[in-house]
């Protein structure tokens, strides 16, 4: 079926790190199966891939049930265009309660770092160490 075929040409481009034409395809099975998770995680991660954080964004407009799915994409996109608070608070959504998990934890240590709070920042890192 067409839209198998054009799963598996996406899962070729994004093995062959193609972002660009990754994003093209991403877009016909969207046309074709609007709403499909799959093909929205892999839009976004190819257009956070190219740096181009206002457009990730914009799919996260399109589709809010993506925002839960992807916290972490959205704090980094949010993080890229200097949104440092509201990254922190996707990341860290009860107040001072430290993200869950290695990657989470080093996002937020970045951002408490460019807020200049270094010793929490570096608890932060020292501890995504310990568990990642």
């Amino acid at each position: 079926d067409a839209l198998a075929e054009l799963f598996q040409q996406l899962d070729d481009l994004i093995k062959a790190e193609d972002s660009d034409a990754a994003i093209q395809v991403c877009d016909q099975i969207l046309a074709a199966a609007p709403g499909d998770s799959d093909a929205l995680h892999a839009k976004l991660v190819s257009l956070i891939d190219l740096g181009k954080m206002e457009d990730a964004l914009q799919v996260f407009e399109s589709a809010p049930n993506l925002a839960q799915i992807c916290s972490f994409e959205r704090a980094y996109c949010l993080y890229s265009l200097s949104r440092e608070a509201e990254a922190l608070r996707l990341l860290m959504p009860s107040s001072g309660a430290a993200p869950s998990d290695a990657r989470s934890m080093q996002l937020a240590a970045q951002i408490l770092y460019r807020q200049g709070e270094y010793s929490k920042a570096a608890d932060y890192f020292q501890r995504s160490e310990a568990s990642g």
